[in-house]
């Protein structure tokens, strides 16, 4: 089963937002093929209503009523999110049966630092010791 995760990040408006999960839920999405969207979080309870059953509802960060959330992307690391906390969204998802999706991934100061390995090692160190 291969997942898809659209992050709309806040670049579109509700309206947008509606208008584009609505195009999406009266595509042919394969079986083989979880698509999930993840809107805004000023989107999200519109876009839940016009989903169809073959498009599943994310979130960017923690949420209730969602089956996925995205956890430590870099816009939720800029705004103060450390490893330790998104240890701790990773646990709480997996508590509340929500599906995790950790972004891992250096940013450009640490890229030109030559230091991407070593954050993405510590960044996948999040899920240490998480079993379902």
């Amino acid at each position: 089963m291969a997942i898809i995760i659209a992050n709309w990040k806040s670049f579109l408006t509700v309206d947008e937002s509606v208008k584009l999960a609505e195009e999406l839920s009266s595509q042919k999405i394969p079986n083989a093929i979880s698509l999930f969207v993840a809107p805004s979080e000023e989107a999200r309870e519109s876009v839940r209503v016009v989903l169809g059953h073959n498009v599943h509802l994310a979130a960017q960060d923690m949420a209730e009523n969602v089956e996925l959330v995205v956890v430590g992307h870099s816009d939720m690391r800029k705004a103060g999110d450390t490893e330790e906390t998104i240890a701790l969204k990773i646990r709480a998802c997996v508590s509340r049966k929500i599906l995790p999706a950790l972004c891992v991934g250096e940013d450009d100061v640490q890229k030109l630092a030559d230091e991407t390995r070593d954050v993405i090692l510590r960044q996948l160190a999040a899920l240490k010791g998480i079993s379902s």
